[in-house]
This record gives structure tokens, sequence and C-alpha cells, in this order.
């Protein structure tokens, strides 16, 4: 077999590798700073070298294979894509697809928070609006419900608990307040298996939590703004202490366990980076300290990158208002410069918004196309099938509609869709 040959049955091969998912977690979108679902994982990007050829393929593998310095080469090109036709997911992916009830057995309405299992979730209710009180499993088989813990509304509270991450059996959130004129972020946690929730740190409020995870009997966060001095990943430990920003993490921010990424973005915004800039460029492993760097394509915009794929977007002027002129262009590469992808108008209509972002499950490109005056709907490009799954939402009473785009975490396993008393949840871990 030729070298050629060799390396484009790789590619191939890495195409169709399938995702190890780990814990999900899903924190529902919060009210201010909407919130994408999130979850815990343990994934790892391997590289797969063809013996003096320098080709390398990217696949996912197991957290305790830890990611080897990628082969250097020059990356591949971004091959024109068009992606196919929209079926239904219902259709699609039947095994990913299930209706979940929209209340408790008592009747009390809640909101879900994390994918425990095939059979229970995570589920929070609350108080008052966006104000979680406490946080229960949910047993969809034998419909019993047990109470993991309550959760802490501190006085002068600005952020109710948010972002709630599993891992290590436990679960994890942050919350912000004032208090005599400071704001004050602090970290908690509680047993998954029950009991109180304990206070894991406190820290200065100036910048909001990006992301947390748990991994190794331990909290790791970062902070929002990554042009603050405070910057980097922090850590303390699950039975509480001093947290420490860690040393030589300045400028990264946390990804999904162990990974974490820098230079770190801000939230995903439209028209966010310049052309030339790369986000999470370098991938390092908490457990070991080792790094990787993507080598990707250029091109006229910003790369944002997850474990094993990039998401770049062009640039467009900012005096641009739709029309014809210029196309939006959206690009997918994977961190070892292979499986290059554009597409062109992916919205499906001039003047969509350019979001940055990453992918979910780190294989599905998420995003939103308008169907008429009255529904949308949500799309899931699958990178390894070429593949688009497709779900309709229905406008509000004012024709608002919650729109789906790439988010900040690479490893996103479980999408919860509001359907009329109840939920549809797909299990991205379930497509094959």
């Amino acid at each position: 077999m030729s070298e050629q040959l060799l390396r484009e049955a790789l590619e191939r091969i890495a195409d169709q590798a399938q995702p190890v998912p780990g814990l999900a977690e899903q924190a529902m979108r919060r009210a201010t700073r909407r919130r994408a679902a999130r979850l815990t994982a343990i994934a790892a990007a391997a590289v797969v070298v063809v013996g003096g050829s320098g080709a390398a393929v990217s696949v996912l593998g197991f957290a305790g294979a830890p990611a080897r310095p990628a082969a250097q080469g020059k990356p591949g090109p971004l091959k024109p894509i068009a992606p196919g036709k929209p079926v239904a997911v219902e259709k699609l992916w039947p095994q990913a697809v299930r209706t979940v009830p929209g209340e408790l057995p008592d009747g009390r309405p809640y909101s879900p928070v994390d994918q425990l299992d095939d059979n229970r979730l995570l589920v929070r209710t609350e108080s008052g609006f966006e104000r979680t009180d406490q946080l229960l499993t949910y047993d969809l088989t034998t419909r019993q419900v047990a109470r993991v813990t309550r959760v802490p509304v501190p006085a002068g509270s600005t952020m109710f608990a948010s972002d709630f991450e599993v891992g290590d059996g436990h679960v994890a959130w942050w919350n912000s307040f004032r208090r005599g004129g400071r704001s004050i972020i602090e970290i908690w946690a509680a047993p998954l298996s029950g009991g109180d929730a304990r206070r894991i740190a406190a820290l200065d409020g100036k910048s909001d939590v990006h992301r947390l995870i748990i991994g190794d009997g331990k909290v790791f966060w970062s902070l929002e703004d990554r042009n603050s001095t405070s910057t980097g990943v922090y850590e303390a430990a699950l039975s509480g202490g001093a947290a420490r920003q860690i040393p030589g993490t300045t400028g990264f921010q946390v990804l999904a366990w162990p990974w974490i990424g820098g230079p770190g973005d801000d939230w995903p915004s439209t028209g966010e980076g310049k052309p030339g800039e790369t986000f999470h460029r370098t991938l390092r492993d908490l457990r070991n300290g080792r790094t990787t760097q993507a080598r990707l394509a250029a091109i006229q915009g910003p790369w944002d990158c997850g474990i094993t794929w990039c998401l770049g977007h062009k640039t467009l002027p900012k005096q641009w208002s739709g029309g014809n002129s210029p196309v939006p262009e959206t690009y997918l590469q994977r961190r070892d410069g292979t499986g290059g992808r554009a597409f062109r108008d992916l919205e499906g209509r001039p003047g969509g918004s350019r979001q940055g972002g990453l992918l979910l499950n780190d294989r599905f490109l998420p995003y939103t196309v308008e169907e008429s005056s009255k529904a949308v709907s949500w799309r899931l490009y699958d990178t390894q099938t070429g593949e688009v799954g497709q779900v309709s939402v229905q406008r509000g009473k004012h024709g608002g509609y919650s729109a789906i785009g790439p988010r900040r975490d690479p490893v996103e396993r479980t999408l919860w869709i509001p359907r009329e008393n109840g939920y549809m949840l797909i299990d991205l871990t379930k497509i094959g």
C-alpha cells in the first residue's frame, strides 16, 4: 500500500472512531448568562503516527492513555462540504431519543441537570425564578425520587447556584453574592449519594466562573475574563481547604477532565476572535502536565479547539449587514491537521450569526435554521457520518425561540428539548 493510500485509510478510520463518553453533566441555561448544557467525561486525544511519514490521526481514547505530542507536518486542506439532507432525530437516531415527563411523581416541576445513567436523572427544583433549592435523583423506571442535597442561597446573591457539574461521585457548582461591599464567589459540592452541601472554596468575585470540572478528588475551575490578571486554572480538594492557582496555567481555561486549554476565550459571541487567532491551541493534561499543540490550516478568522476537533469561522467585515456577499463560512479540522472541512452558509440563509465555541460530545456540530415564522429547527451535523439530525422547535408567542449553537463544553453528552408536558432527551453517546 502506498504512503498516500495508507494516509487516506487512516483518515477514514479516524472519521469512524467513536468518542468515549464519561459521566454526563448538563446545567440548564441561566437567566442572565445562558449557560449551555454541561457534562464531565473522561476523554483523551491519542495520536496515531504513520511510521516516518509525518501523517497523524487524532482519535478519542480513555483518559488513562494521555495524549502524545502530535507529529510535525503541514495541516491538510479544508475540503468543501455540503451537509446532508436533515432527518428528524427520532427517525435518524431512534436509539438515542426518548421522552421524559416534565414533572416529578408528586407533581412538582423540575429542570434536568444531568443524565446519570440510562434510567436516572439528576434534577433540580426551584423556590423562585432560577433559584435552585435542592438537587434530586429521579429514576424514570421506578419513578422514585431521592434527595441529593439542599442548595444554600447566600444573602445578597447576585448569581444563584450555576453550572452544576458531576464527577468522582459528587456534584459541584458555584454562586456569587455581595457582602461588605465585596463580590464573592463560592464553590460548593455534595455527594451524589446524599448529604449536606460543603463550601469548597471562596474567592474574589470580580470575574464569573467560566467552567468547572471534578477529577482526582478535586474541583477545578477557570474564570471568564481572559484579560484579567487573575485568569488561570484553580483547584481545591473536594474535602475542603485552600484554593490555589495551578502553576503555569495563566491564560488557560478548563475544558473537560483532565484537559485544560490555552489561550482561553470569552463566552462565544458573534464575530469574536481575530484572523489567525487559535483559542485553546495548547491542550494540557492536568494529571501529568503533558501538552499537545494544534496544527491547523490558515483561515480568515479564528479557531476554537476542543479535545480533538477545532471549529473556525470567517471574520466578516464590520460594515457587513447581510446580503449575498461575502458568504458566511464555517470550518472544522482535527487538532492534528486531518479531516479539514469547509461549509458555506451553514445556517441555510445569508447573514447567519457567526459564533465561536465547540462541538457537542466532540463530534456533533450544532446550528439553527429558521424554518418559518412559527418554527425553527435545531440541527446536528455528525462529523463521523455526514448525517444531519433535526429537531423542530416552535416559536413563542412573541416570535422568540431558543437557539442551538456551538458550546463551551467539548464533550457534552445530552441535549434536552422542551416538549409539551415533558422533555425530549437526546443521548449523543447512543448514536453509533
